[in-house]
C-alpha cells in the first residue's frame, strides 16, 4: 500500500511482483523500483519482494511496507535561524 492509499502490487513473490493489472514483473537488480500509479511515489522493489528461502531473519513484506510508510527522521527540512 502506498502512502497515498493506493495499492502498489497485487502479489509479491521472491522474484518479482504481480501488478494490479495482473502482469508479472521480474526484478533482478538492487536498483529496481516500484512506482505508485496514483501519486508516482517510488519504492525500492527489494522492500516488497518476499525474502529468499531460508532467510528467516528478513521481515515479512507487510512489515517492510509499514516501515516504508513511517516518517523518516533524517529528512526533516533544515531549521531556519
Amino acid at each position: 500500500m502506498c502512502e497515498c492509499g493506493a495499492v502498489l502490487v497485487a502479489e509479491a513473490t521472491r522474484n518479482g511482483i504481480v501488478t494490479v493489472d495482473g502482469e508479472f514483473v521480474k526484478f533482478s537488480r538492487r536498483t529496481d523500483y516500484i512506482a505508485c500509479a496514483s501519486c508516482l511515489r517510488s519504492y525500492p522493489a527489494r522492500d516488497v519482494l518476499l525474502p529468499p528461502e531460508g532467510d528467516e531473519d528478513d521481515p515479512e513484506p507487510v512489515e517492510k511496507l509499514e516501515r516504508m510508510l513511517e516518517p523518516d527522521e533524517d529528512v526533516s527540512p533544515p531549521k531556519e535561524s
